[in-house]
């Protein structure tokens, strides 16, 4: 049924510029995008990867491309963001924009070098984690660790359970809340 449902979906968007059709097919979940003829799945990438990395190089007449570019952002899925190449599109069309905001779930390795790398302090205090750099420490809290950015985003994730800091699995009996 997804299939055919899928295939009436890319009937309804023949005829249309082929950036309609990529705009559907990045935003579905993998397992329906699986579904589909992989050269549509390999040219929505394709197409997103030369949006995203030569911006600027679309023919004469590709400011429809362009402009539709800036638009694809508050449509596009959580699976959508997963597609390194459309992040990495939307994010170069978008990054001067300062309403712009990365979503919480883009991983910072997707996102395209935009300056010299630079090491990045994370501090903790309280509950608060902060960052900056080394001239630039809170005058309180703890140093947690330095990385490393290319392009001044980090991602910072929580553990899942508390067993998963322990090498055993699991806690030992005399460590508690």
């Amino acid at each position: 049924m997804r299939r055919r449902v899928l295939a009436l979906l890319r009937g309804w968007r023949h005829g249309l510029a082929d950036e309609i059709w990529f705009e559907e097919v990045v935003n579905l979940a993998p397992v329906s995008r699986d579904l589909l003829p992989g050269a549509d799945v390999e040219d929505c990438r394709r197409f997103f990867a030369f949006t995203g990395t030569h911006p600027d190089e679309l023919p004469d007449g590709a400011w429809a491309v362009k402009e539709w570019r800036r638009r694809v952002e508050p449509r596009t899925t959580d699976d959508g963001w997963r597609v390194a190449e459309l992040a990495r599109a939307i994010y170069n069309a978008r990054k001067d924009d300062p309403r712009f905001v990365v979503p919480a779930g883009l991983d910072p390795i997707d996102l395209p070098v935009t300056k010299l790398e630079r090491s990045v302090h994370l501090w903790q205090q309280g509950s608060r984690l902060y960052r900056g750099a080394e001239n630039n420490a809170p005058s309180a809290g703890s140093l947690l660790g330095i990385v490393s950015s290319s392009n001044d985003r980090i991602q910072v994730e929580a553990l899942g359970a508390a067993e998963t800091f322990w090498a055993a699995g699991r806690a030992p009996s005399w460590a508690g809340d």
